[in-house]
């Protein structure tokens, strides 16, 4: 049977631009991860957590892993530092 592990996705569309952008931030082993503001739309964030997932834990099996994702809708005024907090 496969782990949940609960990732919090926040995306961002830049109106002007034409942009989407996603972070998302996780917490495995007391340990939290969390991405810059990325650049991509739609189903990004999926490969930035996979990305996330195994820079940080290169030793563990990222398929014993069940994704449930919390997607959040974020405005402009809430950027800070090129990071979505």
């Amino acid at each position: 049977m496969k782990k949940e592990i609960t990732i919090l996705v926040k995306k961002w569309f830049d109106k002007i631009n034409g942009n989407s952008y996603h972070s998302i931030e996780f917490e495995l082993n007391n340990k939290i991860i969390h991405s810059r503001l990325t650049y991509g739309y739609e189903t990004q964030y999926k490969t930035t957590f996979k990305e996330h997932f195994k820079r940080n834990f290169k030793r563990r099996n990222i398929n014993i892993y069940k994704p449930k994702y919390i997607i959040v809708n974020t405005n402009k005024s809430e950027l800070n530092n090129n990071s979505i907090k």
